[in-house]
């Protein structure tokens, strides 16, 4: 088991008695500090922590700007080197070589203590402990050392100047106007927009370029293409009044998953075994190396982060559903898991040192590759293939089916992917589709989407042949329509198809519905759609400023200049995609401060289980108010390779895919057991970070409208506000997010957190497993929540004599009964949808857990 080296200069508050948690991250982050800014500003923070009434001025310029690996502070002006700063509630104490009891400074104290041979009178708040370093040194070494310290910062001032006007700069720039440098003292930082700072392509993912070196994607066929011209419209495959097909009627009936010839397509290639990723993180000197779909499920987090998990914007899209529950769904929210894996090829930046490169790839172990991701890849192939190809090499059903060519077909179905690099990562992305005339490089996603019925009882349609009778027969409507399916997929995997079309510099999304045996229709999403429905939320209190806005333009400049140049309503999109974009930055930001610190954190390490969740948690302010804010939660223990490799296998797929319930339990319990011991095996080692961050704006003086200027403005407590909204599309390159980085010390926090969030990803497989749940839904509608719960202290004179605590006990019984409701409403719910499918397909009996569930509906009704 892995020890981390004990540092030969650090600052620790290793003792649960230095109970300050914001002291206590603030010295452990001195621990990775690499150089002389980062623990000064350390040391300056734990001195205000500490109560002292004086900052630390440059405690750390003794040292030579710089720590070797081993953490060892080396200076040739000093006459010793130190070796130990240990803090022990108020007292400080500096050992060097020469002398172990060097130096010992108490704080609000005025007592003379006896110093390396030499009396000295320490003021009483502890104020420039650099002094006393520089009393180890002779006068003419203090001096020459001054005077360095002199020149050095004014090249850092010129360096900072030059830095921040370059245009080849590829960092996000901090609150100093320093490019951000990450370190893994996480503390507070401050992230602005840089216009220089875009995601570049490493590829020409141009595919309408004729000098472009890859072959392009492939094409939609069966005049499919028609669809991408109209977006957002549905486009139904054929129309049941008249029953004439708008599009091929091949592609009606979707090939059978065990029907297709999977061996002609290439299989999925995780970012740890991709050596052509690997090659081009090194050519172009990349430390993180991952993939869109590894990379999505961290980056949903970050969102909810940042936007404080803003609703989804639904005022444009549905008629039945109540767009005051526009929340993302429980599945959507689930934790994610990845494993941090160094590649030990690296290249020489230095003389006899090498630079490690880090896979990041989703782990495995609780993913359900089912029929339906199966079902994805054979329908993906169906609509890019006309229907004599797809015949003879992919349909093994087909009389034109020839088992001889299909290795022939393999060497030409050679995957397109598209290559980016932001930060220090560079991720890869697959290109299903394009066509020539889509703006931009003319890439677009495909995605296939299974009806709602499907969805939500997936066990249930898998112990019936995977067959459904549920069917799209309608545009609107609660059930059986277009509006269900879409309004689905606006709170479930949208957010994700958003990021992996963002990351692959692509146009949109093209989706397909479907049943499992049948198709029924399609929809375009482009990019800009689809960041309006995430991004474009607005809450009353922001709708007050809007009319209040108007009214004041319309008042000075009359109704026309507001339709022409500030009708929200015109402007609505292009800010939110503004907004997606710079959250997209701030993000990818973050993310590589953590990752950055967590390999500094453990330099000897191959392989890092890494856990990501955004959660609301309360906080209590100075003065005494409690504040509910979101707080992304990162957990981080090193695990073993076999231990790697136990999560990463395909057992639980092949398990799922043979319907075994005993075998799919038995696996639960596996993986329960395997985590309960890998935890163990690491308590030691185990790493947690707390994050939060608060929006900003920085001043609008520059502002060309200056007409639009109001004495109390109209970003008026931006920072206060619930969500970040802006009023024009150039206002959101002022926004500023400062964030905040917490290690978290204590153990037993950790372990909960820990085996909650697993525990939350293994609670899917094991209601996929049990037929007989009726509980929770990771994709379960919101409206089945929403149903009034009485409340018993309605009577007032009944409160008086209740008192405070058995209100308390009345609220507990409320929630309990609330509980209750909530499981019949689901088991209610589930049995319409299996009420739908049985519409069309009478066949299919009604199973013991849906007579059941009518049972237990009836007696909670």
């Amino acid at each position: 088991m892995y020890k981390k080296p004990a540092p030969k200069c650090m600052v620790t508050t290793i003792r649960h008695t230095f109970v300050n948690k914001r002291s206590f991250s603030i010295t452990q982050q001195l621990y990775g500090a690499r150089d002389a800014n980062d623990i000064d500003k350390t040391t300056k923070t734990l001195d205000k922590a500490l109560g002292f009434s004086h900052a630390i001025e440059n405690t750390t310029n003794y040292e030579n700007k710089k720590f070797d690996e081993d953490f060892e502070i080396s200076n040739p002006k000093l006459k010793s080197n130190i070796t130990n700063v240990t803090l022990d509630q108020s007292v400080v104490k500096i050992t060097t070589i020469n002398n172990p009891n060097s130096g010992v400074f108490k704080a609000n104290s005025s007592s003379k203590e006896k110093v390396h041979n030499k009396t000295l009178s320490p003021p009483k708040d502890l104020n420039k402990l650099n002094q006393f370093v520089m009393k180890l040194m002779t006068r003419h070494e203090r001096v020459k050392y001054q005077e360095e310290l002199q020149h050095k910062k004014k090249l850092e001032k010129e360096r900072v100047k030059n830095t921040f006007h370059n245009s080849s700069n590829k960092h996000i720039v901090s609150n100093n106007g320093k490019p951000h440098r990450v370190c893994s003292n996480l503390q507070q930082q401050t992230y602005y927009i840089d216009p220089y700072f875009e995601p570049q392509s490493i590829t020409d993912t141009n595919c309408n370029n004729s000098n472009a070196n890859h072959k392009p994607p492939p094409t939609l066929k069966h005049n499919l293409e028609k669809v991408l011209f109209q977006p957002m419209v549905i486009h139904s495959l054929k129309d049941d009044r008249t029953k004439k097909y708008n599009f091929s009627p091949f592609i009606e009936k979707a090939v059978s998953v065990g029907y297709f010839n999977y061996d002609a397509i290439n299989k999925y290639t995780a970012p740890s075994e991709d050596l052509k990723l690997l090659e081009i993180a090194r050519e172009n000197n990349l430390k993180f190396y991952s993939s869109t779909s590894s990379m999505t499920g961290i980056l949903s987090h970050l969102h909810f982060l940042i936007s404080n998990f803003k609703k989804v914007n639904l005022t444009e899209i549905t008629k039945h559903f109540n767009k005051t529950s526009a929340r993302f769904t429980k599945g959507a929210q689930l934790p994610t898991a990845v494993i941090l894996q160094k590649k030990k090829h690296g290249v020489n930046v230095g003389p006899s040192k090498l630079s490690p490169f880090y896979s990041i790839t989703a782990e495995k172990s609780t993913d359900k590759e089912m029929i339906l991701s199966q079902l994805g890849h054979a329908l993906e192939k169906q609509l890019t293939t006309d229907a004599g190809t797809f015949n003879k090499f992919y349909n093994k059903n087909s009389d034109r089916y020839c088992q001889r060519q299909q290795h022939a077909q393999t060497t030409i179905d050679n995957d397109s992917f598209h290559y980016m690099r932001i930060m220090d990562f560079v991720i890869r992305s697959q290109l299903d589709c394009y066509h020539k005339n889509l703006p931009g490089t003319g890439v677009f996603d495909l995605k296939t989407r299974a009806v709602c019925a499907i969805r939500h009882d997936l066990l249930y349609v898998e112990q019936h042949n995977n067959t459904t009778g549920y069917e799209i027969s309608k545009l609107y409507g609660k059930f059986e329509s277009f509006e269900r399916e879409f309004y689905d997929l606006c709170r479930s995997t949208l957010l994700k198809y958003s990021l992996q079309a963002r990351m692959g510099n692509m146009d949109g999304i093209f989706v397909a519905y479907h049943n499992i045996k049948k198709i029924f229709g399609f929809q375009y999403l482009p990019l800009e759609e689809i960041d309006h429905i995430i991004h474009g939320y607005t809450n009353e209190f922001f709708n007050d400023k809007l009319d209040i806005r108007k009214n004041s333009i319309v008042e000075k400049w009359g109704e026309m200049e507001y339709v022409k140049n500030y009708d929200y309503s015109s402007l609505q999109k292009p800010i939110s995609n503004k907004i997606a974009d710079a959250e997209f930055r701030f993000s990818m930001a973050i993310l590589n401060n953590v990752f950055s610190a967590i390999i500094k954190l453990f330099p000897q390490v191959d392989n890092i289980r890494v856990l990501f969740k955004c959660e609301m948690q309360k906080n209590t302010l100075p003065n005494g108010e409690t504040v509910i804010k979101p707080a992304l939660i990162v957990i981080a223990i090193p695990i073993t390779e076999k231990e790697t490799k136990f999560l990463q296998r395909n057992e639980l797929s092949k398990t799922m895919l043979l319907k075994n319930k005993a075998g799919g339990l038995k696996y639960i319990d596996q993986l329960t057991a395997f985590n309960k011991k890998s935890f163990s095996d690491h308590i030691d080692e185990i790493v947690g970070f707390k994050i939060t961050c608060k929006s900003y704006l920085n001043s609008l003086d520059g502002d060309k409208n200056e007409h639009l200027k109001d004495p109390n403005g109209y970003y008026k407590d931006f920072r206060t506000w619930e969500y970040p909204n802006f009023f024009a599309p150039e206002d959101v390159s002022k926004w500023v997010l400062k964030t905040e980085y917490d290690r978290v010390s204590s153990t037993f926090w950790l372990e909960k957190r820990y085996f909650k969030f697993l525990n939350e990803k293994l609670d899917t497989l094991r209601h996929y497993f049990s037929s007989e749940s009726e509980s929770y839904d990771g994709n379960i509608d919101d409206q089945s929540f929403s149903f009034p719960i009485k409340n018993n202290n309605s009577n007032k004179d009944t409160n008086k004599i209740i008192g405070k605590d058995k209100n308390e006990a009345t609220d507990r019984e409320n929630i309990i009964a609330k509980k209750k409701d909530i499981s019949g409403h689901i088991t209610k719910f589930r049995n319409t949808l299996r009420a739908y499918s049985n519409k069309n397909k009478p066949t299919i009996p009604m199973d013991n857990a849906t007579k059941n569930g009518e049972e237990q509906h009836k007696k909670n009704k």
